[in-house]
């Protein structure tokens, strides 16, 4: 395995894992819900025991609950920019997590880190332009008829749909 790839990854998850845990406390703090914000630190470790001890289901669990504790701090008050950017970067841990075991076969070509530098640059991208997209709508007030957000909907389940295939025949 080239080493240099899976420093780039193992650095770039431990700092979402690190980002997310200070973005959801920071909201929680400023919203005065201090006995939340102290359960966030305390999960704020097992992502990193998990990485260190090969349990790979735990990373789910880790974006689950990041991404129920950023809807819950919405409901409570907490400032809802900082609860989207948390998520955000829950999903950006999420996908760093167990980089080196769902690529196995890739990091023994050479051209691996080529690779794992697109890959990084493509998750970047997508989820910078997320949040900037996310937080732009957040402050715009618009009304949308139903029939219009429907065909949203189906449109973006669609691209979801092509983006799956894609990475399937990829894959094979």
């Amino acid at each position: 395995m080239n080493k240099e790839s899976i420093n780039l990854t193992k650095d770039l998850f431990l700092f979402f894992s690190f980002a997310t845990s200070i973005i959801l406390g920071a909201g929680y703090g400023m919203a005065g819900l201090w006995t939340i914000d102290i359960l966030i630190l305390f999960l704020f470790a097992f992502p990193f025991f998990a990485h260190k001890f090969n349990w790979n289901w735990v990373f789910s669990v880790a974006l689950l609950t990041n991404t129920f504790l950023a809807a819950l701090g919405m409901v409570l008050g907490a400032p809802s920019f900082l609860m989207i950017a948390g998520a955000v970067t829950a999903l950006g841990s999420w996908e760093l997590s167990n980089t080196e075991k769902k690529f196995k076969e890739i990091y023994s070509h050479p051209l691996s880190i080529a690779y794992q530098k697109y890959r990084v640059r493509l998750l970047g991208i997508s989820l910078g332009s997320g949040l900037v997209v996310a937080e732009i709508v957040q402050f715009m007030q618009f009304k949308l008829p139903f029939i219009v957000i429907y065909l949203l909907i189906i449109m973006i389940l669609y691209c979801f749909y092509q983006i799956h295939r894609l990475l399937s025949q990829t894959n094979q």
